[in-house]
């Protein structure tokens, strides 16, 4: 796997879910946001990001309060972290 740390910040007064993603190569990395059942409910990225550290935001306003999973592909395989939404 390419990355060497990703990190989940939450703020849940401005409902911003602020992802770190480090890379050790350019890769191609889709980065979505799946509910308990598994169905996406936000795609977060899905394209070429470069090797070192990537950052991206989400909005969570929109989502009812729940447990959701950042699911992270890369080369054929998958990561998933836990998400606590919490308005």
């Amino acid at each position: 796997f390419n990355i060497s740390h990703l990190s989940l910040n939450l703020h849940p007064t401005t409902n911003i879910l602020n992802i770190e993603l480090n890379l050790l190569t350019t890769t191609q990395v889709g980065v979505s946001m799946v509910d308990l059942t598994g169905r996406e409910v936000k795609e977060i990225s899905n394209s070429e990001l470069s090797s070192g550290i990537n950052q991206m935001q989400v909005e969570t306003f929109d989502l009812p309060n729940g447990i959701y999973f950042i699911r992270v592909n890369s080369n054929g395989k998958t990561l998933q972290y836990k998400v606590s939404v919490k308005h």
